[in-house]
């Protein structure tokens, strides 16, 4: 080969030597392009999960504020247009990924996310009915206060040498100090629905009731006035066991729908760091093909010139 490279023309061995080199710069360029869009594609991927951890935590936030509103309608609104947006961001990038792990943790999310949505719809659901039974309690609690009203203006009503005055002033100081009671304690449970309240609530209605069925004992003749307290307080009670029976079914839901948003984070983190690590693979194995590429293209380069120089046929010299 050697002598046949010595035997064409200089023209030729230039011509074969820039080809070689200008084949070896396109290559280096080539190389540089894919390397370059590499590294683009996997920089918008990042910014595709970003936006989505954006948009799950500004969900996050909008969750929280509505959980503090208590049950405010406005609230629930908003934070359902929160995960319509994230959902929305979730579909747009799903494709966009095509290695299997990244798909995999895509999926993942989805089906979270359609069970967090779920457990919220009815979250937002068992709230209004809440807020309906604290309507009812209020409406109830009315009702009780009446009675109580009622058993106070019975007392002045009677003369003061009247012998029914004083059981009916202890009637009316009774009642209206156990509305006053049970009243606190409801209060205290469903501004902080815990076990302890709810405990001291229905602890604090079941010895009111137990007080009225004595004092019923002890006058007789008032037992027009205590039954009519005693009703109107069965039914403050009813509808105060109404807004438990809610909130225990909401509870675990609001645990499920916890535990669904965790997983929605988990992925979400994993499907970053996935994107992130990537971004650096990608980055140093454009870098190598750069210098591999660049190497071959400078061999290449002195290879040819040596060849054109040093297999240069040599000129005759006239005697």
């Amino acid at each position: 080969m050697t002598a046949w490279f010595s035997n064409i023309s200089v023209r030729a061995k230039l011509a074969l030597g820039f080809g070689a080199v200008l084949a070896l710069t396109l290559l280096l360029a080539v190389s540089a392009w894919t390397g370059l869009a590499s590294v683009v594609e996997r920089i918008d991927r990042v910014g595709d999960v970003t936006e989505l951890q954006n948009r799950l935590n500004d969900l996050r936030v909008g969750r929280l504020r509505y959980l503090m509103s208590n049950g405010d309608e406005a609230a629930a609104q908003h934070t359902l247009a929160l995960f319509d947006a994230y959902r929305q961001h979730l579909e747009q990038i799903s494709g966009k990924f095509k290695n299997p792990a990244n798909v995999q943790l895509i999926n993942d999310e989805k089906a979270q996310s359609d069970q967090y949505i779920a457990d919220l719809r009815q979250v937002i659901a068992g709230d209004r009915d809440a807020n309906a039974a604290r309507d009812q309690m209020t409406g109830t609690a009315k009702q009780v206060i009446a009675q109580v009203a009622q058993v106070q203006a019975a007392a002045k009503a009677l003369d003061g040498e009247d012998p029914a005055r004083q059981a009916r002033e202890q009637v009316a100081a009774f009642t209206q100090d156990q509305l006053q009671k049970v009243r606190y304690e409801v209060r205290g449970y469903t501004n902080n629905v815990n076990p302890k309240t709810e405990q001291a609530a229905f602890a604090q209605m079941d010895a009111t009731r137990a007080q009225l069925q004595a004092l019923q004992a002890q006058y007789p003749g008032e037992s027009a006035s205590l039954e009519g307290f005693a009703s109107a307080l069965q039914a403050y009670r009813q509808s105060v066991e109404r807004f438990r029976d809610i909130n225990a079914q909401v509870a675990p839901v609001r645990e499920r729908m916890e535990d669904s948003g965790a997983a929605m984070i988990k992925a979400n983190q994993e499907l970053f760091n996935r994107q992130d690590a990537q971004s650096d693979a990608d980055s140093a194995r454009s870098q190598k093909v750069l210098i591999i590429a660049t190497s071959l293209a400078l061999l290449l380069g002195v290879l040819a010139a040596w060849l054109i120089t040093g297999q240069s046929p040599p000129r005759s010299r006239k005697p």
